[in-house]
């Protein structure tokens, strides 16, 4: 979740809701404004950033009829929401100021749309899309999937379409290496754009991160119960070992009076802990596996696979704790 490619580039966003329809409105000048500041290199104002989700309406592709609508979230933009979020156009030509259709009548739709429409990529150039209550418009590109939901959801049909008023968030790509002067600056012109109202800011890297809080959450109680359950299985293996060096004291005498070496002895006492804990790794293996793969991971819609050697690592990990924890008991009992 915090590592896979999102189709777009998440880092040095910095990002501004929008609290005045009169900032939405004046949206060009104020991003002249803004890229007067060297350590702002992109600017772009939308309706919507990944995270936070776009509208969801009812549009009638090419071909269907009004009866067969698909669901879209539609995300309202201007005209340098593409490359300011660095996405990737599969095939047509994003929204340009050369053609002034594209201010009222210009769809860029994903993949997934495509796919869901029948057509492939480069098919989609020229076709009519529209609104289930009208509003129809051609689409002139197709962009790479990128997830603007959570990867806990899959991705889904989505429209990107020009937009002069309904604008709520204004993302600036900023050098990181001075990070706080640019925020200074950002603050100082929004007040005078916004004033009397409170100066909001998020970073999109951090604000996606607090979209997996629940699972860091369930990750760390993971790890302290798993902790816990070791040291409960280490005191019981500590309190086994010692029970059964007492028990066979006079046994290893014999073995060493008979000529057995002490490393011998070693071995033979500490390979009865490890049998058992072999058998234990074996059924925690099947029983692992079968849940996450099943259980757990199913709930995702993109997810890692539970490999071999995660599960090795694991019962190799386990079998050297015990070790440690009977080891004292064992070497005692040999060499006394």
């Amino acid at each position: 979740m915090k590592n896979k490619d999102l189709g777009f580039d998440k880092e040095n966003l910095l990002v501004v809701p929008v609290q005045t329809p009169e900032t939405a409105r004046n949206h060009v000048g104020i991003k002249s404004e803004l890229l007067q500041n060297p350590n702002i290199t992109q600017a772009t104002f939308s309706s919507g950033v990944p995270g936070r989700t776009g509208e969801l309406r009812l549009m009638v592709p090419e071909g269907k009829t009004e009866s067969e609508t698909f669901s879209m979230y539609i995300f309202r933009c201007d005209y340098e929401y593409i490359p300011a979020y660095g996405m990737r156009l599969l095939s047509g030509m994003n929204f340009s100021t050369d053609f002034s259709t594209d201010a009222d009548a210009a769809y860029i739709v994903n993949e997934d749309a495509a796919r869901k429409f029948g057509w492939a990529p480069e098919e989609d150039i020229g076709k009519k899309l529209a609104f289930a209550e009208g509003l129809p418009g051609q689409i002139i590109g197709v962009v790479s999937d990128f997830h603007f939901q959570p990867l806990s959801e899959d991705i889904e049909p989505m429209a990107l379409m020009l937009e002069k008023q309904a604008l709520a968030f204004v993302s600036m790509r900023i050098d990181p290496r001075n990070m706080s002067a640019t925020i200074d600056f950002v603050r100082e012109k929004w007040t005078g754009l916004e004033p009397g109202r409170e100066f909001d800011y998020f970073f999109l890297d951090d604000d996606l991160a607090t979209r997996y809080a629940s699972e860091d959450r369930l990750s760390d109680i993971l790890s302290l119960f798993a902790l816990l359950a070791i040291v409960i299985a280490c005191l019981g293996l500590f309190g086994l070992a010692s029970y059964t060096a007492e028990q066979r004291t006079r046994e290893i005498g014999i073995r060493k009076v008979l000529g057995a070496s002490t490393n011998s002895v070693i071995l033979k006492l500490s390979k009865e802990f490890v049998k058992w804990v072999l058998v234990a790794n074996i059924v925690a293996w099947q029983l692992t596996y079968w849940l996450m793969r099943n259980y757990w991971l199913s709930g995702f819609p993109y997810r890692t696979d539970p490999t071999i050697w995660i599960l090795l690592i694991a019962g190799a990990a386990s079998i050297v704790i015990a070790l440690i924890t009977v080891g004292f008991q064992v070497v005692r009992a040999a060499t006394a």
